[in-house]
């Protein structure tokens, strides 16, 4: 439906037409919920790898609701009360609460790895210098090692 239809639709809320659209919407965003989840799941187990192709779909999913704006948004003022549209509304509540938390936890662990990365390069220009020894000379040159050797 394009958006001027929509917005005449949802005035007819009972058609079927409408009721199909909110079918559609509601399949949606239960698809975009299961990919919050599966994006949660990913980051607790640290599988960093299946991440990027799960955000493509996440954000195949984001402009598949993004389509449907109008008819939302005259759904929920014209017919906020309707069973069915308090539910789709908490649905939409409950996907932007999994989406803030797993914005949480992936900016935990890139300020971890921010951390870690700091870290990393201090050793390695401490690596670089010589130590001294109390008459002004060299006393001890520091091998580079990497990371995983003795």
């Amino acid at each position: 439906m394009n958006n001027k239809n929509s917005i005449v639709a949802v005035r007819e809320f009972d058609k079927p037409h409408v009721q199909s659209h909110l079918a559609q919407v509601r399949e949606q965003i239960k698809h975009f919920e299961k990919l919050l989840n599966d994006e949660a799941a990913l980051m607790k187990v640290r599988n960093a790898d299946d991440l990027p192709g799960l955000v493509q779909k996440k954000n195949e999913a984001i402009a598949a609701l993004a389509k449907n704006d109008a008819f939302l948004i005259h759904l929920f003022s014209d017919y906020g009360g309707e069973p069915s549209v308090i539910e789709l509304r908490e649905q939409l509540e409950a996907c932007r609460e999994l989406n803030r938390v797993n914005k949480a936890v992936a900016m935990s662990e890139l300020k971890i790895t921010r951390k870690s990365l700091d870290l990393l390069r201090s050793l390695q220009r401490m690596d670089d210098l010589p130590l001294y020894g109390s008459a002004g000379k060299i006393s001890v040159v520091r091998e580079k090692r990497r990371l995983g050797e003795a």
